[in-house]
């Protein structure tokens, strides 16, 4: 993932102080702090779907092999 140290969080957090302002800065943050929790929501919604659909299509193949076993079993 990203690897941001300590100091190259304080760095950008300097910079945007002296570009954005005092006023605007919190505003910023806020921002995107929503935008993150959003991204995060919308992460962990498709995690859970994705996590779903392998499950029932792993459901769906055991029920198959064991009906493929049993056909097999059946006809000995």
């Amino acid at each position: 993932m990203i690897d941001i140290g300590f100091w190259e969080l304080t760095l950008s957090g300097l910079v945007a102080l002296i570009i954005l302002g005092p006023q605007r800065l919190p505003e910023l943050a806020r921002t995107l702090g929503t935008l993150l929790r959003h991204a995060q929501a919308i992460t962990a919604k498709i995690k859970h779907e994705l996590s779903e659909e392998i499950q029932t299509e792993e459901t769906s193949f055991h029920d198959k092999k064991k009906h493929m076993d049993r056909s097999v079993l059946d006809k000995d």
